[in-house]
């Protein structure tokens, strides 16, 4: 993918300050992490496995234990109730397999999030057929089960789940590793148009369609700035290094 110069926009959909995620036996996967994501930004977080990333992400959505401060749209997490706080933050995993049922059809599981938060409203098909257009599925696929769909299919159902609701944020974790090339073309571009965290091992992808970058190193951030500047003149060695895997 060729890396595409993007305009930064303004005003903050989220700000973490000093996040640190401790596991038991005093494991830090976390250490003192502050960033912000602005309204209509894409942030990439980089870093090889075990840097801490998903860590982070788990925390921002509430799903660990952490210390810090998280704020959605100026709203302090800890002030939203379990509903409002899924409504306007959605996580996508990196393995759909753990988490989409596959006794529910596709449709039943994109009208999921709509259905709980219009308080059993079910809607029309009209609404989940237009998201898998915009996935590159056939809308016929909305009376399909998850268990007929490949591994790719299935990822990009939960990150169509994760967009029905329109989010104020979304976290996405390695959410492209289960697509071809060109397929991740054209889920990236859906997901520029949302406010996101971009979390991946491949700077290269990221730098395709990011704002900013933020480099992981053993649960800190050791790099962050501007896309064209981190990934044309990185100043960290650990970034240097991952470039020079490219």
């Amino acid at each position: 993918m060729r890396r595409r110069e993007i305009s930064p926009p303004s005003s903050l959909a989220l700000e973490a300050s000093h996040i640190s995620v401790t596991y038991p036996g005093g494991i830090r996967a976390v250490r003192d992490v502050s960033i912000s994501i602005a309204q209509g930004e894409v942030l990439a977080l980089i870093g090889e496995s075990g840097s801490g990333k998903t860590s982070l992400a788990r925390a921002l959505a509430s799903l660990v234990p952490y210390s810090g401060q998280v704020s959605l749209m100026g709203n302090p997490v800890s002030s939203l109730n379990r509903l409002e706080r899924s409504r306007r933050l959605q996580l996508v995993f990196q393995n759909p397999y753990t988490y989409l049922n596959p006794a529910k059809t596709v449709g039943q599981i994109l009208e999921e999030p709509l259905i709980i938060h219009a308080r059993g409203k079910r809607p029309g098909p009209a609404m989940t057929e237009e998201m898998l257009t915009a996935l590159d599925l056939d809308p016929a696929y909305r009376t399909r089960s998850i268990r007929e769909l490949s591994g790719g299919e299935r990822q990009r159902v939960a990150i169509g789940c994760a967009l029905m609701l329109n989010p104020s944020v979304i976290l996405a974790d390695e959410a492209l590793s289960a697509l071809d090339v060109l397929v991740q073309a054209r889920i990236l571009a859906l997901l520029r148009s949302h406010t996101c965290l971009f979390i991946s091992h491949d700077i290269s992808a990221a730098a395709y369609f990011s704002h900013r970058i933020a480099v992981m190193y053993r649960g800190e951030i050791v790099e962050e700035g501007p896309t064209e500047r981190v990934y044309t003149s990185p100043r960290h060695p650990y970034t240097q290094r991952l470039l020079r895997k490219l």
